[in-house]
């Protein structure tokens, strides 16, 4: 799974290097789009999320998306 996601985005992979495994789980499980994944690996690096933390912000963004389309 992280090889196939990573293997062939120069930008990606070494911003996936710099985290735990269990970071990259949960990044690749909740992940939609590699921008997302972008995205994310790029938050969880600057400001040094806990595994908990990076947790809670794909809940809440799943709560905001899941709003916008009630809307």
């Amino acid at each position: 799974m992280f090889r196939e996601a990573y293997h062939d985005d120069e930008k990606v992979a070494p911003l996936a290097r710099q985290l735990p495994w269990t970071h990259n789980l949960i990044i690749l499980n909740q992940s939609q789009r590699p921008e997302e994944r972008e995205f994310y690996l790029r938050q969880a690096i600057r400001e040094k999320w806990f595994l908990s933390q990076l947790s809670r912000h794909f809940d809440v963004a799943k709560y905001v998306i899941r709003d916008i389309n009630l809307l």
